[in-house]
């Protein structure tokens, strides 16, 4: 009966994550396929297949405008976090303190506070002390949600990082910060980039803060999807989330394949 049963419950695994993966990914094909049909509006299954909707989007001035303030905005944030991170995951790493299971509480926060709370809280902060709607004010809000993403890649990197290797290189006579950045930030880098691309997704599509903080005169690209699509039934709107999607997931194979995501996302 052992075996007998070993077998039926692998079948009903592999059944159960070929269901699941499918209903990930259906999305994603209903919008893909719908994306590069001919006809003037959108439609699943396409009348005919067509790259048009791709080309029309090169046409759109307000489309490259939104694509440029959301490419500003995700590498701004994403410099920003680095900057507030390696500092943060040196000291949790390195150091045991008092508080310090606290603060890291409170940074990997923004992961388990809904978006559209943190987005509300920060318009009304930002009307309360006179902060315009701009894209200071949106790369300071994105950075708020994006930093524990980079964080816990930057610390895992850090946990795992041998001491003694910076602690021979100041022996040997060099300074402390020329240790770390010699040493220490070559065998990191790897959670470096990891972190950084994570934050850069994000920050690119975020909607539920981005609702918050975007202005008729200034708009990020996730954001026109948002309005357009409300408005007109052409299929520029799901060219542009397969664009993107396709872009994201490549991004994603690429790390993995030469970064490396396993073992970089864990925080002790």
């Amino acid at each position: 009966m052992g075996p007998r049963r070993g077998g039926w419950l692998g079948g009903l695994a592999i059944v159960y994550g070929a269901v699941i993966t499918l209903f990930t990914i259906a999305p994603f094909i209903v919008v893909f396929l719908a994306s590069v049909t001919s006809a003037e509006y959108l439609q699943f299954p396409p009348r005919g297949l067509s790259l048009r909707w791709y080309a029309a989007v090169w046409h759109r001035p307000e489309v490259l405008a939104a694509l440029g303030n959301s490419l500003v905005a995700a590498v701004a944030t994403v410099i920003l976090t680095t900057v507030l991170n390696v500092p943060a995951a040196y000291a949790l790493s390195r150091y045991r303190f008092r508080g310090r299971q606290f603060l890291l509480a409170f940074l990997m926060s923004p992961l388990m506070l809904p978006g559209i709370v943190i987005g509300f809280a920060i318009v009304r902060f930002y009307g309360a002390i006179g902060f315009p709607l701009s894209l200071a004010g949106l790369v300071l809000a994105h950075a708020v949600v994006t930093l524990p993403y980079g964080l816990r890649t930057i610390a895992a990197s850090m946990f795992g990082f041998d001491r003694t290797l910076e602690e021979a290189a100041v022996t040997l006579g060099a300074h402390p910060v020329r240790a770390f950045l010699s040493v220490t930030l070559p065998i990191i880098k790897p959670g470096l980039i990891a972190g950084a691309v994570f934050v850069f997704i994000t920050s690119f599509d975020n909607v539920t803060v981005s609702l918050f903080l975007v202005s008729p005169r200034f708009t990020v690209l996730p954001m026109w999807l948002f309005s357009y699509v409300e408005q007109s039934a052409d299929p520029i709107a799901a060219a542009i989330a397969s664009a993107i999607t396709v872009a994201s997931l490549i991004v994603v194979v690429l790390l993995d394949r030469f970064v490396g995501l396993r073992g970089r996302m864990y925080v002790g």
